[in-house]
């Protein structure tokens, strides 16, 4: 193998392991927020945790970061929250959150765990 193709290989997969962190970073970030606001106790946290984590193994996916740096730019969003943004387009889905700016810039995405999982 030789240096070019060593760095395209160590470069696609670190990519991969990025986007699997990201997934386990936002889970980890939505439970949380949902605990704090009284959603769940830890111990049920923890459950959905690893009921989920192996779902996570397999689900990686490429996110189109330079939709997310214009969405970044227009809804005045970080770059990390517009690539979850750009990541629920793609899939066809929401994207959780409690930021209330990210609710204001992109409401036709955006909902609160509330929203999702009623009161």
């Amino acid at each position: 193998m030789t240096t070019t193709e060593k760095s395209k290989w160590t470069a696609k997969h670190y990519r991969a392991d990025r986007s699997a962190q990201r997934i386990d970073q936002s889970f980890l970030n939505v439970l949380a927020t949902f605990v704090r606001h009284g959603g769940a106790d830890v111990a049920d946290a923890r459950m959905l945790w690893r009921c989920a984590a192996g779902l996570f193994e397999d689900a990686t996916m490429e996110i189109d970061m330079e939709e997310a740096l214009e969405l970044a730019v227009r809804g005045n969003a970080s770059a990390y929250d517009a690539q979850h943004v750009v990541l629920a387009r793609q899939l066809r889905t929401v994207c959780v959150t409690e930021d209330r700016r990210l609710l204001r810039a992109f409401p036709a995405v955006a909902r609160t765990m509330e929203q999702v999982c009623g009161p």
